[in-house]
């Protein structure tokens, strides 16, 4: 033969090592594919399969000869799987892992839940009747398992996510925190001015305290006086909270409720 040309009679080692891919690569479904391609093969056409064997048996052999094999699976592979294996716990980093449960080459479910347990945030995809060549046609959807995975690459979720809706997404604050709001932003301005807070009855009579105000079944609208910058405001949503457990929302300017006022208790 010359130099340089694929030998017309592979060797037995391209042979051997095609007839175990063969064996443990494909799924039952890529391997039946794989009959059905052969038998319904014309005779005409046989020299072209034949030809495409021999030149698979050559790559075979050339790119993945016998001794690198040898070298890689008895020395690369321990060395290597000794220095991952002391770092897998430490990868806190989103993973998702995806193999076949019909994976016969490598222990692919095995491994799988053994890096879900070992690994702080790692997801397994095992594809239902698929092997190890996965990706090696159109029954799995790659870019459809990252976009559906638990993290999320394209930040699609967020976008997807409703938006806050100020109105009907609110929820009433929390006793603590509302102390906290009084003591914080409120409180200095009703030690320096002192206010007092008075409520109309049904009969006219007006009365100290807020007690006099219906308590809403359903949106009731509070009328308080204008002030420039509103700087009461903080004050009288502060004492219908605390007073009558009514929260109220003020209407203000934007700029009012950023704390726009200088003193930080625009809107309470």
């Amino acid at each position: 033969e010359e130099e340089g040309t694929t030998p017309f009679l592979p060797t037995p080692y391209s042979v051997l090592g095609a007839a175990a891919l063969v064996a443990t690569v494909p799924d039952k479904n890529q391997f039946q594919r794989m009959i059905d391609f052969l038998t319904k093969t014309r005779v005409d056409e046989i020299q072209d399969v034949l030809t495409s064997l021999r030149d698979g048996y050559g790559i075979l052999a050339d790119n993945l000869p016998a001794k690198v094999v040898e070298h890689r699976v008895g020395t690369w592979l321990t060395v290597g799987s000794k220095v991952v294996n002391a770092r897998l716990d430490k990868l806190n980093v989103p993973t998702l892992l995806i193999g076949g449960d019909e994976d016969n080459m490598l222990p692919t479910k095995e491994e799988g839940e053994r890096l879900v347990n070992l690994m702080p945030d790692c997801t397994s995809m095992m594809v239902k009747d698929a092997g190890h060549f996965i990706l090696g046609d159109d029954q799995f959807n790659l870019t459809s398992a990252i976009i559906d995975a638990p993290f999320d690459p394209f930040n699609k979720k967020r976008k997807d996510e409703k938006k806050y809706d100020p109105i009907t997404d609110w929820k009433a604050p929390t006793d603590d925190e509302i102390r906290e709001a009084v003591d914080s932003r409120v409180k200095v301005f009703t030690d320096l001015v002192s206010p007092q807070f008075f409520s109309t009855g049904s009969d006219g009579r007006r009365r100290l305290g807020l007690g006099k105000i219906p308590t809403p079944d359903g949106p009731l609208l509070f009328v308080a006086n204008h002030q420039l910058i509103g700087l009461d405001l903080g004050m009288i949503i502060a004492q219908l909270l605390t007073e009558r457990n009514i929260a109220a929302r003020g209407l203000a300017h934007p700029v009012v409720f950023q704390g726009g006022n200088g003193f930080g208790a625009g809107a309470g």
